[in-house]
């Protein structure tokens, strides 16, 4: 599901749906340097499928979606307690 400003990135494991990533193109204050942002404000993926390198693929999927839009700069959202999320 994908629109010029927003999309979100499904991970299937025959037929189920077993992670997504979230993103959006964000413009900033026009007094910013950088005029357009992305956020990615969720990347989960099911316990039972993590560590076999779903994220990975769909944060490569969620850069590959800013750098058609000419994004360079994006940022990702997670809770400060999440040390999986962080460390990944």
């Amino acid at each position: 599901m994908e629109s010029d400003s927003s999309a979100t990135i499904i991970a299937l494991v025959d037929d189920e749906i077993v992670g997504y990533a979230s993103v959006a193109v964000r413009e900033q204050p026009r007094f910013y340097r950088v005029k357009r942002v992305g956020a990615i404000s969720g990347l989960m993926v099911a316990k039972e499928h993590r560590r076999k390198g779903i994220a990975t693929r769909l944060l490569a999927q969620a850069k590959d979606y800013f750098r058609r839009r000419s994004i360079r700069f994006y940022t990702v959202y997670t809770a400060a307690a999440n040390q999986a999320a962080i460390s990944f």
